[in-house]
């Protein structure tokens, strides 16, 4: 065969080989199209039929929906639970259906333990702290002619009398009167109580301004007067000032206005002293 007829050979047998390729191709790209429409037709008509078709998404999000209702369902079980508790601690009648509490019904039973609470703080700190053994003062105490002063750090609080001396002038016996001075009390001068406190031990537990003994049980009398006016000083040195509520006093009675301590009358006390912030002396 001469050259020429070898190169039209060669020509007819390239041309051969790309038309098969191309079939090729050709049909495999129609049975991906068909493969594609025929599950295309087959998701639509389930759809159609009202079959849920079930997708990777789908399942994550029916997951994430259980796990929620799971967990509402363990909160409520729990707050149900405190509920009872509360409820049953204030003495009342368990509701038959917790699970359909209120917010407001759950709010109202914190009011009444928080005002229980703050109830009997504000009793205990009304209550008066007695000793074992209370003694009433029975003394000769002068009711006119009684006298303060500050001497050496004390407050002395005494009275005066007249002394008739004996004396001879002149083969003579005369009367010569002297003015004698007898201390009642003595006080210590503080401004500030003691780290522990005292029981009361006596129903006198100060002297008034003018000199009368302060007893316990006369908060009433001493009631006209307001926080500003000075009555008298307690046993243990430290003032006693008139009536409030206002003030946030200790269980004593007393407070730190400025630089010193005071005890005030609390018109709910059952008396002016709660207790003693110092050590009281004795009368």
């Amino acid at each position: 065969m001469n050259s020429g007829g070898r190169e039209l050979a060669a020509v007819c047998y390239y041309f051969g080989m790309i038309r098969t390729r191309d079939f090729l191709l050709f049909a495999l790209a129609f049975v991906f199209l068909l493969i594609a429409i025929s599950a295309t037709v087959l998701v639509n008509d389930r759809r159609g039929s009202g079959e849920v078709v079930p997708t990777l998404a789908t399942n994550q999000v029916e997951l994430e929906l259980t796990a929620s209702v799971e967990e509402s369902a363990v909160d409520r079980a729990a707050t149900a639970a405190r509920l009872r508790s509360k409820i049953a601690a204030l003495g009342e009648s368990v509701l038959e259906n917790v699970s359909g509490t209120s917010v407001e019904e759950s709010d109202v039973n914190e009011e009444i333990e928080s005002e229980g609470e703050s109830d009997e703080a504000e009793v205990t700190s009304l209550a008066i702290q007695y000793c074992d053994e209370v003694t009433e003062v029975v003394t000769q105490w002068p009711t006119t002619n009684i006298f303060t002063a500050e001497r050496e750090g004390a407050r002395v609080v005494f009275t005066t009398e007249v002394v008739q001396t004996p004396v001879l002038v002149r083969s003579t016996t005369e009367l010569i009167s002297e003015t004698q001075e007898v201390v009642l009390l003595q006080l210590p001068m503080r401004q500030r109580p003691l780290p522990t406190t005292s029981c009361i031990g006596t129903d006198v537990i100060g002297v008034g301004l003018d000199g009368s003994m302060i007893r316990n049980n006369e908060q009433l009398i001493y009631s006209i007067f307001g926080p500003e006016t000075l009555i008298g000083y307690a046993l243990d040195g430290l003032p006693i000032y008139g009536a409030t509520a206002e003030l946030d006093v200790d269980e004593c009675g007393g407070a730190m206005v400025g630089i010193g301590y005071r005890y005030f009358i609390h018109p709910d006390r059952d008396g002016i002293l709660g207790c003693y912030s110092g050590v009281p002396v004795t009368i």
